[in-house]
């Protein structure tokens, strides 16, 4: 199922240094502030989870956790092994499908635009779907080999 109208950022939007998102007024550095830390994927909808660093660069105003979750999924495939670093995050055409592209869009401009995560070791996540919204409810953090059991 190809969709009619690009994917919408209901809440948020990705940051132009393509390692960061928007949400709320405040800046949400996935890259050196964030570890990802799960996949969960259900019917059309797919989340990934991040949690906030304690480090003593992270700012302590920032919240705990943060989750992407987009719904009404049609196209999504996982690269690799996820680490728990975000390299990258944009919206890239879907012609570049397995070939490295850096500096992706912030915003989708045609409807079959992906939404490419990619990581620190090369591996990346592809998705596109009707809508992406942000969340910072918190969630059980699983260990790191839950996070590498494949999806269902």
């Amino acid at each position: 199922m190809m969709f009619k109208h690009r994917m919408n950022l209901f809440n948020f939007t990705l940051a132009g240094d393509n390692i960061a998102v928007e949400l709320l007024g405040q800046y949400i550095d996935l890259h050196n502030n964030f570890d990802f830390v799960e996949i969960v994927s259900r019917d059309d909808e797919v989340s990934f989870k991040w949690r906030r660093l304690e480090g003593h660069w992270v700012a302590t105003s920032l919240p705990q956790f943060f989750t992407i979750s987009v719904v009404g999924v049609d196209y999504y495939e996982v690269r690799g092994k996820p680490s728990d670093s975000l390299d990258e995050v944009g919206f890239f055409t879907a012609e570049t499908l397995g070939d490295i592209d850096y500096n992706g869009r912030t915003a989708p401009v045609d409807s079959s635009d992906i939404l490419i995560f990619r990581f620190v070791g090369g591996a990346e996540i592809a998705i596109r779907g009707q809508s992406a919204v942000a969340s910072l409810a918190p969630f059980d953090v699983p260990s790191r080999e839950r996070l590498m059991t494949p999806l269902k």
